[in-house]
């Protein structure tokens, strides 16, 4: 398995993770990572191939762990397009 993502990426949290996901991952989600949904984070640590550790931007003294799948890697200028944007 190869790693989604590296050290200084810059990624989009895309949705919070569902208790059903919790087996997917080697962390929690919490209520109030709820807030990161949405929000550009910078990795900081790569803590396993499904989760990472990301600060978000604007706070330079916390970082959160976040699995891997509900994180999207987005180039500066790129446009997001999902299915239901094609309608």
């Amino acid at each position: 398995m190869i790693m989604k993502y590296k050290k200084g990426d810059r990624v989009k949290v895309l949705r919070a993770s569902t208790l059903d996901e919790e087996h997917k991952w080697t962390d929690v989600w919490i209520p109030d990572m709820d807030r990161f949904v949405g929000k550009w984070c910078i990795v900081v640590s790569v803590k396993d191939l499904t989760c990472y550790s990301l600060r978000i931007e604007g706070d330079n003294h916390t970082t959160w762990s976040f699995p891997a799948f509900v994180l999207a890697k987005i180039e500066v200028g790129q446009q997001l397009e999902f299915d239901f944007m094609r309608e």
